[in-house]
């Protein structure tokens, strides 16, 4: 007869090798909790005029002078607008000092001097109470209103 203790140490050692066996196929939990998350950096944005809106490509947005905390992962647009001037658009990307340097934004500060639109010189005025600037067009814009019939409106379409 065996000893008893020889088939129970058996049994134990064969059911150890099957949870080693099975920790082995699993995969091993992420660390990634320990690594630090990514530091955000203040881009500052001005704007001469102030008080225009100011839109980044990552979904942000503020009216100048303005800051927004941004991750500097990797090149972005800020885009700034205000009503009577032309929109401009300036690239962000970011600029690391060395290989250990925390990335930083460049340019930081954003300044944009945004340009006045232009008005129209002489615009084509119109006639008071009636629908006739397409006759008004084919007089060549002479300046006073010609008594066309439809037929005559029609003929000189092209």
């Amino acid at each position: 007869m065996p000893p008893r203790g020889g088939i129970m140490s058996r049994v134990i050692a064969v059911i150890a090798c099957g949870f080693m066996l099975a920790a082995c196929s699993t995969t091993m939990p992420s660390l990634d909790f320990l690594k630090s998350a990514p530091e955000s950096e203040t881009l500052a944005i001005e704007s001469e005029p102030p008080g225009a809106e100011a839109k980044t490509s990552l979904g942000q947005s503020c009216r100048t002078p303005c800051q927004l905390a941004v991750q500097p992962r990797s090149e972005f647009s800020v885009t700034l607008a205000l009503s009577g001037y032309q929109p401009q658009t300036v690239s962000v990307r970011p600029d690391a000092e060395g290989a250990s340097a925390a990335p930083r934004l460049a340019p930081n500060p954003v300044h944009v001097t945004l340009q006045a639109v232009t008005p129209l010189k002489n615009p084509r005025p119109t006639i008071p109470g009636r629908h006739d600037n397409f006759v008004w067009r084919l007089n060549g814009g002479r300046g006073y209103p010609v008594a066309v019939s439809a037929i005559r409106v029609l003929r000189a379409l092209p």
